[in-house]
């Protein structure tokens, strides 16, 4: 039987966030050298930053600790902003009083509309649009209509044929009270996870025992209102070093500085919900720390803090004479985010860009042309071992060796003068030498629309400046030799 590889895509509950969390994240980071980090943004259970420190969690040091989540409790549920259009289709399309479809089921597997997807959600909007009074016998109740705003979703109710109807803020916390009552057969009518994986491994097995077999990269409603958010790893926000008038100073990353406001707020919030709790059960009138204007106030902009943190483009947070700060979005997106700038033949490890020529009859069919000042720069790894110690040694003597990595601590040949060859190799050594003909690259050309624009070759190295690809591979890679580069990678096996 073949396997068939997939990937599935979903949005996290906060019971699956709380699940992926090691530690919660409840204190602003501190300022000055001796600082206490537990439960701040820079808590030591989500990774380290400084050389030669562990990492609760793992155990592991700054070079192999890829990080850990954690999470942040909100103290009122917040839409994601992203999915607010796909929220008010969900809510113009279920009853707000019995969280069932506004339609029948039966009238809905009826209807000549698509199976899965926003096309189906856009179909059951239009089938709803026209209908006052739920269709379940035991609701029946006149239904109101949503709108979207800037701020969120308003709710339009006691709407006739000559009335506007009463107008409010319909706030996450109601659309997040009417998603967790749908059940896995209305979220399977709108159209939600109709392609997922039949594979038991995707099962969750403690639902699985009661016959109700819940996938557990099926997408819920509910997981589009966050009501605790991810902390990212601290490597994905380091430090960043600034000259000022105490020589270099450490100042918080962008990410960092808004999971302090945002925390900020949500103790403001929290100690207030704690002084309401107490009054009302010494039996005075309610009245916290604030008043209602000021709640209000802290909610909203607590809001406006968790949108810029995802996405910062639409919205101006900077406040207080501060630059803009860059969202997750932002570094994620153009040329010089994490897509485009690094990972996507831009600024990666083991890769050169260069102009491609036409080989011609100096190229067989299988290789590639490399220029020679590529060739000693590109790397390619080593392990020195009882079998091959004599071929390292004359790795390093004839000086194609760049670096070596000794127990995790990389050493330079390429700086000594004599270029490492008098360096002696120990059994467990990584040698990094310089290309050699023969070496298997993959060559690349964007954009990459097919399996033919990335095709491994065997290096040529030549006196050249650009790369020199066979003629039968230029249809495959669109070449017409006007200028466009490739990339080309090492493999590093």
């Amino acid at each position: 039987m073949s396997k068939t590889n997939f990937s599935q895509f979903g949005v996290l509950t906060a019971s699956e966030i709380l699940s992926l969390s090691v530690c919660e994240i409840n204190k602003p980071s501190p300022q000055g050298e001796d600082r206490c980090m537990v439960s701040t943004p820079y808590d030591p259970a989500l990774g380290v930053l400084e050389n030669g420190v562990e990492c609760l969690t793992c155990g592991e040091t700054n070079k192999k600790c890829q990080g850990h989540y954690g999470h942040i409790r909100l103290p009122h549920p917040i839409y994601n902003k992203p999915y607010m259009p796909i929220i008010l289709k969900i809510l113009q399309i279920i009853c707000p009083f019995c969280s069932l479809t506004r339609i029948s089921s039966e009238a809905i597997n009826r209807l000549p509309i698509p199976s899965k997807g926003v096309n189906r959600l856009s179909a059951l909007l239009e089938k709803s649009k026209t209908i006052l009074h739920c269709h379940n016998d035991a609701c029946g109740r006149r239904l109101p209509s949503f709108t979207l705003t800037k701020e969120g979703i308003e709710i339009v109710t006691g709407k006739g044929k000559n009335k506007t109807g009463k107008r409010r803020s319909f706030t996450a916390g109601e659309a997040l009270n009417i998603f967790v009552r749908m059940s896995n057969e209305t979220i399977s009518l709108l159209g939600f996870n109709r392609d997922l994986s039949k594979n038991s491994l995707f099962l969750d097995k403690k639902h699985c025992q009661n016959h109700n077999k819940i996938h557990v990269h099926q997408t819920k409603p509910e997981a589009y209102i966050y009501t605790v958010l991810p902390v990212s790893p601290v490597t994905s926000r380091p430090y960043v070093m600034s000259s000022g008038e105490r020589g270099t100073e450490r100042k918080d990353d962008d990410l960092t500085g808004k999971y302090n406001d945002i925390i900020k707020l949500c103790n403001k919030l929290f100690e207030d919900q704690d002084v309401n709790s107490t009054t009302m059960k010494r039996g005075r009138s309610r009245g916290g720390k604030l008043t209602e204007a000021e709640r209000a106030k802290a909610i909203k902009d607590l809001q406006m803090h968790v949108w810029t943190f995802a996405d910062n483009k639409d919205v101006d947070s900077a406040g207080n004479g501060r630059r803009v700060s860059k969202s997750v979005s932002q570094r994620l997106k153009g040329k010089e985010g994490r897509a485009q700038g690094n990972v996507i033949a831009k600024r990666v490890d083991f890769s050169a860009r260069t102009v491609i020529d036409s080989g011609g009859t100096s190229i067989v069919m299988d290789y590639v042309g490399i220029p020679r000042v590529i060739a000693e720069e590109l790397t390619k790894p080593v392990l020195v071992r009882e079998w091959n110690y004599e071929h390292a040694i004359a790795l390093l003597e004839a000086g194609i060796v760049n670096r070596v990595i000794r127990q995790g601590c990389v050493r330079r040949l390429s700086m000594l003068p004599d270029h490492g060859r008098s360096f002696k190799p120990r059994i467990g050594d990584v040698l990094e030498r310089q290309m050699q003909d023969g070496d298997i690259i993959i060559v690349n050309r964007q954009p990459t629309l097919r399996c033919e624009s990335m095709m491994a070759f065997k290096a040529k190295i030549f006196d050249i400046k650009a790369a020199r690809i066979p003629p039968w591979a230029c249809p495959a890679y669109n070449a017409d030799f006007d200028g466009k580069r490739i990339v080309m990678y090492t493999s590093q096996l």
